[in-house]
């Protein structure tokens, strides 16, 4: 059986929680005072049910790993990985773009505060060090920069939205295929 990425995504999904809810009973409740033999002829039942049980689930996880090792090798050959990773480098970039950074002064702003700087190193002003400064700082970020930068990050927008497409395209065309033993135990759970 032919599943599409998505879907065999969502397979996964549904047979790993399968297993989490499916517990392997290991042992029982037996009346004290019953004969021996029922006990053993009991426990000897519910033995073959935990094996047969054990089986099952060891089949389960054979399969999760099968279409994990399928999506992973169609993931490569159709691009997603490659669509992944650019998309990640977009999103880090996004990140960058979006921590803040204070906006410089005009130059006439910058003029004045410099003035008003050498006025109070001039009568005599300190630092909260108490030490006389001979330094400013000075913000480099322009206001121009600002808007320059905004149009950067809408165009990553449109990028990831472009990538994010292209991908659910190639979740949903590309396919993997499931052995048919595979589709009639999965089947028979309901899980297909």
């Amino acid at each position: 059986m032919e599943l599409n990425l998505r879907k065999a995504r969502k397979l996964e999904s549904k047979i790993t929680n399968y297993l989490s809810h499916e517990k392997v009973p290991y042992r029982f409740s037996a009346r004290v005072k019953a004969p021996l033999k029922d006990i053993l002829k009991e426990k000897e039942s519910y033995r073959k049910d935990f094996l047969n049980l054990r089986k099952e689930q060891e089949k389960f996880l054979e399969i999760i790993f099968d279409i994990r090792k399928k999506i992973g090798e169609k993931n490569e050959s159709c691009g997603i990985n490659a669509l992944m990773n650019k998309r990640a480098l977009i999103i880090s970039k996004i990140k960058h773009l979006t921590e803040s950074v204070p906006i410089s002064d005009t130059d006439e702003e910058l003029k004045d505060s410099l003035d008003s700087y050498k006025k109070q190193l001039e009568r005599g002003s300190v630092d909260s060090y108490d030490m006389p400064s001979t330094t400013m700082t000075i913000n480099v970020f322009l206001e121009e920069d600002k808007e320059a930068i905004e149009n950067l990050r809408f165009e990553y927008s449109k990028m990831l939205e472009e990538i994010d497409d292209e991908l659910m395209e190639k979740n949903n065309t590309n396919k993997i295929e499931l052995t048919e033993e595979d589709t009639e135990l999965l089947s028979s759970k309901r899980l297909m």
